[in-house]
């Protein structure tokens, strides 16, 4: 019985990377399509834009899409780039959490939400990979 479950958990851990990279790429498109939309006045939010966060947003898109496809096919450097990601992320979301305490209103709420939700998607992601990485480390190179 136990040998039937770790085989439905080495198909589950050697299906996540796919979905995640999956998940990256879109991820990255949908940031590119929503920050370009917002910077050249396509789209208005209906709140206070903070302009640097905006910029770093969307440039992020094209390094999230980047990233999926080293998810993808070259896993290593995929979770070197995730764990960047995840942390540049997480940096960015202290200084935006801070400015928010500090600011008159020039940083939107929803700004801070929307920073939140990318810090805790890459952080997850960074976390699962290390996980299959772990318990998944595939086959032995042989020297």
């Amino acid at each position: 019985m136990s040998e039937i479950k770790d085989v439905k958990r080495l198909k589950l851990l050697n299906w996540l990377p796919g979905f995640l990279s999956a998940l990256a790429i879109l991820f990255g498109f949908l940031t590119l399509f929503a920050g370009f939309r917002i910077l050249f006045s396509i789209s208005d939010p209906g709140y206070v834009i903070f302009k640097p966060l905006l910029i770093y947003n969307t440039f992020m898109g094209f390094v999230y899409a980047i990233t999926g496809w080293f998810i993808w096919k070259k896993p290593e450097k995929g979770l070197l780039m995730t764990k960047f990601v995840a942390s540049l992320n997480l940096i960015v979301w202290i200084i935006i959490a801070a400015l928010f305490g500090l600011s008159e209103g020039w940083i939107a709420v929803e700004s801070l939400h929307a920073m939140t939700f990318r810090t805790v998607i890459w952080l997850g992601m960074f976390f699962i990979l290390k996980l299959a990485k772990r318990e998944n480390p595939g086959p032995k190179q042989i020297c």
